[in-house]
């Protein structure tokens, strides 16, 4: 039977989104790993080299620290290709400030248990107000 599978969340950036999911348990750089007029990721560094971000939630540990990260992923939005919304187990302030710069719905989980659970591919909901993310079809 199929059921709904909850994360709490602590809202960064406000919003709600809702579309599949793109996930890794990596850190994840804009700079330098992606190609921003095409919205994928192009690093061989990444097991999410050949994706595509573009209106996907994003489900990651957290950034790795690039200054450059905000300015390639506002040039990505501005291409059309920007993610639907973030979601990360650990804050990093590079990731908050895209997201800021964006509007992007950014949410902070606490439960490293999410990447157990959501996959590359599953609708999720992210609603920031209510403090969760939802994975829409779960089978336990």
């Amino acid at each position: 039977m199929d059921a709904v599978k909850s994360f709490k969340v602590k809202e960064i950036v406000p919003g709600r989104a809702f579309g599949p999911a793109l996930v890794t348990r990596e850190r994840v750089s804009f700079h330098g790993f992606i190609d921003p007029a095409r919205g994928i990721f192009t690093s061989p560094a990444t097991e999410l080299r050949g994706s595509s971000f573009a209106g996907r939630v994003m489900v990651f540990t957290s950034g790795k620290g690039a200054a450059a990260g905000p300015r390639v992923l506002d040039t990505a939005c501005r291409n059309g290709h920007a993610p639907a919304a973030i979601v990360n187990l650990e804050l990093e302030a590079f990731i908050v400030q895209a997201c800021v710069m964006q509007d992007i719905p950014l949410v902070q989980v606490v439960d490293p248990a999410i990447f157990d659970h959501i996959r590359t591919g599953d609708t999720v909901t992210v609603d920031s107000a209510r403090g969760e993310v939802t994975l829409d079809t779960y089978i336990p």
